[in-house]
């Protein structure tokens, strides 16, 4: 307890030596940026007239924000809303305030509740849409209730309710008649999603076997050819995977299920296929290693100028501009912009525009920063790379919609525990846009995780997903050495953007390691997933 307080203690310090103005705030143009320079004025002590005026000027919303402006406004009515927005589990259940409630209650919160207690809610809380979730878990979730609820209150308990409540209500062999009346839900892909990749819902795999492909997207009758392999149903899967393709529109996708349609038939063309991508994603390198395809696509340099140019890309409002006059240039005179930007401190400026200039044909593998990493191993210089290439394609001031900083996107609140570990005494989060200090925090937290976690696949999962989910992922039996392992694992990880950030990681670490000459084989590299021990 003694230290968590302290690290807490040290955070608040950290917004109080940065000093914000409302005149500053002020000047800004509406933007992410802008929005976390009002996060970071609002852990200021101002005046609650203040507080107002610089909320008002956000533009992007989110939970963080609010709560921050609520600690400072004077609205009685905004400090009623974020209490019952942050209530605990005891304080929920105690409550008795309908209105609280309503502000409250999700279909997660609503699990808390016995069904009487549930029912008694809907009959008097005044928000139809909640009192017809908390009506419909109150009487259960068996077919014959299903269909009596319209779709969307069925998928939002089900999409939103957490897995121990999913497991023990609806875990049936529904017929199809009720999932054709759940099709009629525009939440009917997430459903599909959520119910392939929780393990434990065995009963309900068996009933999305029966599923109409030709009704579901791409995305849908991909996860139901997954399901399908799991039961052992092969050839329902190439049906599903074959609709897949047919519908998919985005590259991307229609590599990942051109590899799965090899997995499954043995069937080498498919590889072939996969060889002549343009994108460079794990299914690719996968296809063009086995086939000894050389990969060509992409640059690791661009050319520049010695000079430096007088242009701060650590200021995330500078960035802001350029990325706007990025995206407002027409394709045929990108290549013009980037000579603009051929300075030496703006090589990643460059490097992006390039990328977009090609269409995302040629791909951006640049090694900036080097002299700030080069006192560091091959493959942990490679695996930076990785991370940096994902996180913020190597602009110093990139800013993410939950405040995550800079070339390597840390988090406020793990910046202030690397401050206290580092002896850093930072002034304000604004530093993290500086390249050396950031690249000096990240450094320290991904020695740790190194320390405890050997796979870099699963080191890419903790820095996306957290430590802490990742230890409980690993602990379910993973990576085994089924027939279509670790493939089958891979993809049934239930947290999708974690499950994507791993790939995208895993291919930039193979791609840089072999940039830098450092010979690494994505094949040999995937079969050691199987063996626990490297984790």
């Amino acid at each position: 307890m003694i230290r968590i307080f302290f690290f807490i203690a040290f955070g608040l310090c950290i917004y109080l030596d940065a000093h914000i103005t409302l005149h500053q705030i002020n000047d800004k143009p509406k933007s992410i940026a802008k929005d976390f320079m009002i996060w970071q004025y609002l852990q200021q002590k101002i005046t609650p007239r203040n507080a107002q005026l610089a909320f008002d000027q956000s533009d992007f919303f989110n939970r963080k924000l609010l709560l921050a402006y609520s600690k400072r406004s004077g609205s009685k009515k905004l400090h009623f809303i974020t209490y019952c927005m942050t209530l605990s589990k005891t304080k929920l259940l105690q409550t008795s305030n309908m209105q609280c409630l309503d502000i409250a209650l999700s279909p997660y919160k609503a699990t808390f509740f016995k069904a009487s207690r549930l029912l008694f809610i809907a009959k008097n809380i005044d928000d139809n849409d909640t009192a017809n979730y908390l009506s419909f878990m109150g009487h259960g979730a068996l077919a014959d209730t299903l269909l009596k609820y319209p779709a969307d209150t069925v998928l939002k308990v089900f999409n939103q309710s957490g897995s121990k409540y999913r497991n023990k209500h609806f875990n049936h062999q529904y017929s199809i008649n009720v999932l054709d009346k759940l099709m009629e839900s525009s939440k009917f892909a997430t459903f599909i999603k959520i119910a392939v990749t929780d393990y434990k819902l065995n009963n309900l795999h068996h009933a999305l076997l029966y599923l109409d492909a030709d009704k579901l997207s791409p995305q849908s009758n991909f996860y139901l050819s997954l399901n399908a392999l799991r039961l052992h149903k092969p050839k329902k899967a190439k049906q599903y995977l074959s609709m897949a393709y047919m519908k998919a529109t985005s590259p991307r996708m229609q590599d990942k299920i051109l590899f799965w349609e090899y997995l499954v038939s043995g069937n080498k063309s498919y590889l072939h296929f996969l060889s002549a991508s343009t994108t460079i994603n794990l299914y690719t390198l996968y296809a063009k290693e086995f086939l000894h395809v050389k990969i060509n696509n992409y640059f690791t340099q661009v050319y520049t100028k010695p000079a430096i140019r007088n242009t701060n890309i650590d200021n995330p409002f500078v960035w802001r501009k350029i990325r706007q006059q990025i995206y407002s240039t027409s394709y045929d005179k990108l290549f013009s912009l980037a000579k603009e930007y051929q300075a030496k401190n703006l090589q990643s400026v460059q490097a992006f525009i390039i990328s977009r200039a090609y269409r995302y044909k040629i791909h951006n593998f640049i090694t900036p920063y080097q002299d700030m990493i080069d006192n560091l191993s091959l493959k942990h210089q490679a695996f930076i790379y990785a991370i940096m290439r994902q996180e913020s394609r190597f602009i110093p001031s990139a800013i993410s919609t939950s405040y995550a900083l800079g070339l390597m996107q840390l988090m406020p609140f793990v910046v202030d525990n690397l401050a206290h570990q580092l002896h850093f005494n930072i002034t304000s989060y604004n530093e993290l846009f500086k390249p050396k200090v950031n690249l000096l925090f990240a450094k320290k937290y991904l020695f740790w995780l190194q320390r405890h976690v050997k796979n870099p696949l699963f080191q890419a999962y903790a820095y996306n997903g957290g430590y802490g989910f990742l230890r409980h992922y690993l602990s379910s039996d993973r990576f085994t050495n089924g027939k279509y392992e670790p493939f089958l694992s891979m993809e049934m990880m239930a947290n999708s953007q974690t499950r994507g950030y791993g790939k995208r990681v895993l291919t930039n670490y193979i791609m840089y390691q072999n940039i830098m000459g450092h010979h690494a084989s994505i094949v040999k590299f995937l079969n050691t997933l199987k063996d626990r021990k490297e984790s």
